[in-house]
């Protein structure tokens, strides 16, 4: 008996090894739903190997990103698995082939994966598109390892209508890959057409903002409705770009007759893009500032329309290039004051110059204006 039994597990182990030697390599099927592995635990390790190969080795971490196809492709892989004595070559092509009737040839069964950490066998037409959990030949999810009863059991689900179903959709979705013509590729392509759209627009918008920036002209006038009498040249002058730009064209007239609700053109979308490009521009100046490593500052204090008390900041440095070393005076930022004497005003310019990345110790020269509180002798800042 327990030579028998000794036997048996011999034989099982044979026979799994042939089937290490089926797992995923490449042949087209979507890159987000194939899965090799089939279970929730997902090693560190191996990870990194299947990233650098384009393997996905987990079904359950899968989580479609965007949808663009990616080709994987399904056949042979060239890694060995365990012996490969002539006794478990012949089993594995008992297992693996299909006989044809006519003749000797055989069909390769390529629907046929073997997972290596769940030692299971798993038909990858229904983990793809099976609507149930189990069929005739296993659990979908947990695969199949009663090794002695597989030559019936793989032809009895070979011939079911489940998996000929199943069979059928994957190679017309391998054919769809290939020819490009997969429903996920054409609702990618309209989604890359709109993106495509709106970065056009938003490239023309901000051209027109930097444009009034740079002439020191106001954006907005008395109405924000694109097309009235007005509107303030910000918009007067997208209007105008239109007249050239039959994308721009498109979008004003959109606008114009209210069928988008996103046009851009707000003062809050405004406002937000002088930010970011205030902030890259203030980004550039500091960061030539570090390059000199000494600098001056000047700040000066006065109330704006809203009656807060604004403090301006400039730094003046020597910025030199391969062609050219030159003074340059820059203004940095506004900075909302909410003190009135030196020692606290002094303490605000520290923790701006702090949080610019500046050094207190690398300021050469200060100036400020004539009020006590700033440039007083004792007292000042």
């Amino acid at each position: 008996m327990q030579k028998k039994r000794r036997d048996r597990l011999e034989s099982d182990a044979k026979l799994r090894n042939c089937f290490k030697k089926w797992l995923v390599t490449n042949s087209s099927v979507e890159k987000q739903i194939i899965s090799e592995d089939i279970c929730n635990e997902v090693d560190n390790d191996s990870t990194a190997e299947v990233a650098a190969t384009s393997l996905i080795t987990d079904l359950n971490s899968y989580h479609p990103l965007e949808l663009i196809e990616e080709e994987i492709l399904i056949g042979q892989s060239q890694d060995e698995f365990g012996p490969n004595d002539s006794e478990a070559q012949e089993d594995r092509n008992s297992q693996l082939s299909k006989p044809i009737k006519m003749g000797n040839s055989e069909i390769v069964r390529y629907w046929l994966l073997y997972s290596n950490k769940k030692d299971s066998l798993f038909c990858f037409c229904s983990l793809l598109f099976s609507t149930t959990k189990t069929n005739n030949f296993s659990e979908i999810s947990k695969g199949f390892c009663d090794w002695k009863k597989l030559n019936p059991r793989i032809p009895e689900h070979e011939n079911s209508n489940e998996h000929q179903r199943c069979y059928s959709d994957w190679k017309n979705l391998e054919k769809n890959l290939k020819e490009g013509k997969t429903l996920d590729s054409d609702l990618q392509r309209v989604i890359n057409g709109k993106m495509k759209k709106w970065r056009d627009i938003l490239k023309v918008i901000v051209d027109a903002i930097l444009f009034c920036a740079k002439n020191n002209l106001a954006l907005r006038g008395s109405t924000e409705v694109i097309g009235e009498q007005n509107s303030g040249i910000f918009l007067n002058l997208i209007e105008l770009i239109s007249h050239y730009y039959p994308l721009v064209a498109e979008h004003v007239a959109s606008v114009k007759a209210k069928k988008t609700t996103t046009s851009y053109f707000s003062p809050r979308i405004q406002n937000e893009l002088i930010e970011l490009l205030g902030q890259k521009v203030r980004n550039e100046i500091l960061s030539n500032v570090r390059e000199a490593k000494y600098y001056s500052v000047l700040f000066d204090c006065t109330p704006d329309a809203s009656h807060k008390k604004q403090m301006t900041q400039i730094i003046r440095y020597v910025h030199i290039t391969e062609e050219t070393c030159r003074i340059e005076e820059s203004f940095v930022d506004f900075i909302e004051s909410h003190e009135k004497t030196g020692k606290g005003l002094a303490a605000e310019v520290t923790e701006k110059l702090e949080k610019d990345g500046l050094s207190i110790s690398d300021c050469r020269g200060q100036g400020y204006d004539n009020g006590a509180n700033m440039s007083g002798k004792y007292n000042g800042v």
